[in-house]
């Protein structure tokens, strides 16, 4: 079982422009998955499109708590298409090919109707272990 704590973060900035909706991630204070630390990257679709071609993953950042991921992120869809979907960012460790070290080390689901899409917004999230109750850091 994966317990998370309040101090697990997440910062997010994403945006819309010129029909791509992109988007960067950092984090402070991951949890430890094992003694050696963690090896964290971002996992993320856009609901409910859950097939392969529409996931995008960071690269693995080895050995922090703290990784930023400065890529970016597009998904080619109309601005009322994104307004209908849902965010969902998984932040997992990703451990060698037969590791028992795989697993989640919290996840996000963001509501973009809610979201000032074409404004762009920056904003800490705590990370929950299904991602169902995101709270808002201010």
């Amino acid at each position: 079982m994966l317990y998370l704590t309040s101090c697990n973060y997440v910062l997010i900035h994403f945006s819309f422009w010129v029909g791509v909706f992109f988007g960067f991630f950092n984090h402070r204070n991951l949890i430890a998955f094992s003694e050696e630390g963690s090896d964290p990257y971002v996992r993320m679709y856009l609901l409910p499109d859950k097939r392969r071609s529409g996931r995008r993953k960071t690269h693995v950042s080895k050995k922090t708590l703290n990784p930023v991921f400065d890529q970016i992120f597009d998904f080619s869809v109309s601005l009322p298409e994104v307004q209908r979907r849902i965010l969902d960012v998984a932040v997992k460790n990703s451990g060698g090919f037969l590791s028992k070290d795989k697993g989640l080390l919290g996840k996000l689901l963001i509501h973009l109707a809610s979201e000032e899409l074409t404004k762009g917004w920056t904003q800490w999230y705590d990370l929950t272990e299904d991602g169902t109750k995101p709270h808002v850091i201010t």
